[in-house]
């Protein structure tokens, strides 16, 4: 006979976990690390502001690569995910709460508050490109300029990370350029 007295523990890491001020929109990956000391996970739910936003089992979970595994007395569950919420929000803040329920119906969480930015950045050319009139793909090089701004009528933006030009490529493909990237070093412009 197994006992369970013990509500699971979760721990959530990613930038949607660990973020101070995380996005909803697009794609955010949460990697959880559950245990259990007793009879194992057998659900989880996604919440926004108390809403169950995603319910996923646990056979699920395992159809998705999640794994849950028990020795003596405890189950760990590991799981990766990009979880389907925060669609059609307006910005600002929400509490991002993940419930695991156990098989004894037991009920451990963890809860986060974000901010929403659901309005896109801003691009403006303040210099458009000057393209001689005998241009050929091999052009080897081109300016522009342009500001970029993120910010909402009550609060600034999540921030601009990265600012790419699609140039067109023969047969109508695009090849991507990173004008500007807050990671990158050697970017064109920054």
């Amino acid at each position: 006979l197994n006992v369970d007295r013990n509500a699971p523990t979760v721990k959530a890491t990613g930038p949607l976990a660990e973020a101070a001020s995380g996005s909803l929109i697009g794609p955010s990956k949460l990697d959880l690390a559950i245990t259990d000391s007793g009879s194992g996970i057998t659900k989880l739910e996604f919440l926004l502001n108390g809403k169950v936003e995603e319910t996923v089992t646990l056979e699920e979970i395992e159809a998705d690569e999640g794994k849950q595994t028990c020795g003596g007395e405890t189950c760990t569950l590991t799981y990766s995910s990009i979880p389907d919420i925060g669609q059609n929000l307006s910005s600002g803040k929400y509490t991002f709460m993940i419930r695991a329920t156990d098989r004894a119906g037991r009920v451990g969480s963890f809860t986060k508050e974000v901010t929403l930015d659901a309005r896109a950045p801003d691009l403006k050319l303040t210099t458009p490109p000057t393209i001689p009139s005998d241009w050929t793909p091999q052009l080897s090089s081109l300016s522009i300029g342009f500001t970029a701004t993120d910010s909402t009528a009550t609060t600034n933006g999540s921030g601009i990370t990265k600012v790419e030009a699609l140039l067109p490529q023969t047969g109508g493909t695009t090849y991507p350029q990173t004008l500007y990237s807050n990671t990158c070093t050697t970017c064109p412009q920054q």
